[in-house]
């Protein structure tokens, strides 16, 4: 793997060292011209696993599921982020709702064993999607398509397919056998901008014993720069169907949208976090 992100870092780099530097949808077009498509993933691959974004924010996350919709006011601090219940089926909680909401919010400041036990889950979570996300310089072949101006600067289109020599090292990696779809990614960022994945056939686990993904199965997910070294996934819908265990439906079909981005200082602690978030219903 790492031979392949050293391969592209060096393709990109050569690219972007010329003695006119080029800007925007210019700049696009030369990448494209000077490096293969598979390289620029590499790269982008790279930049997204090392990236330190910095900055903490307030937020809306709105989020829909089959058992309806729920809106919540989120808030990052120094010890970890902490949300608290808005509205539900798009309409706002009555007064002992919120009063509810608040307290089970406060109960955090005086059991950090469970703050931490979030904070742990949301980091293996993370690690599950970073193992993924490596994997997709190798996974697929990539084709340029177009290049276009938008608010995240110059944005480089293109399509994959899965490489038919990829041997997938865990579970999680067979879906990809079975992808295709399309993603863009931000130069001179070297961020990714949206990807949009497609199963176009049926994923069998475990010869069918462990379960199955039905075809048809897709994702789409993009993210945003929302400060000057900040960006973050601000949209995400994702609808699978399937079978685990032979008995256990998957029906997962879920669409989050996150917005109302506002900074809040970096040193903001859980206890002062928590009280910008009651602000936020009084």
């Amino acid at each position: 793997m790492f031979h392949v992100l050293a391969a592209g870092m060096l393709c990109v780099g050569v690219a972007a060292a010329g003695e006119h530097p080029l800007h925007g949808v210019d700049l696009a077009h030369s990448i494209m011209a000077s490096t293969s498509a598979g390289a620029l993933v590499a790269k982008v691959v790279h930049v997204e696993l090392n990236a330190r974004d910095q900055g903490h924010f307030m937020y809306r996350d709105w989020r829909q599921s089959p058992e309806g919709t729920k809106t919540k006011e989120m808030i990052e601090t120094s010890d970890g982020g902490a949300a608290l219940l808005v509205a539900v089926d798009e309409q706002p909680l009555t007064p002992k709702q919120r009063a509810a909401e608040v307290a089970g919010l406060r109960t955090l400041l005086g059991h950090p064993e469970v703050q931490k036990r979030r904070q742990k889950e949301q980091e293996q979570d993370d690690e599950r999607v970073r193992k993924m996300f490596r994997e997709l310089p190798q996974a697929f072949l990539y084709q340029y398509e177009s290049a276009a101006a938008s608010p995240e600067g110059a944005v480089i289109k293109m399509t994959f397919s899965p490489n038919p020599a990829y041997e997938p090292p865990a579970r999680e990696t067979y879906v990809y056998r079975a992808m295709n779809g399309t993603l863009e990614v931000s130069v001179p960022d070297y961020r990714l901008v949206s990807m949009e994945g497609k199963l176009f056939r049926e994923v069998i686990f475990g010869w069918g014993l462990l379960g199955h993904l039905d075809k048809g199965g897709h994702f789409f997910v993009r993210q945003s720069k929302i400060g000057p070294h900040r960006w973050e996934t601000t949209y995400m819908n994702i609808q699978f169907t399937g079978k685990m265990l032979l008995f256990k439906t998957i029906n997962l079909r879920e669409v989050e949208k996150l917005s109302d981005f506002q900074p809040v200082p970096d040193g903001l602690t859980l206890a002062q976090g928590i009280e910008r978030l009651e602000e936020t219903v009084n």
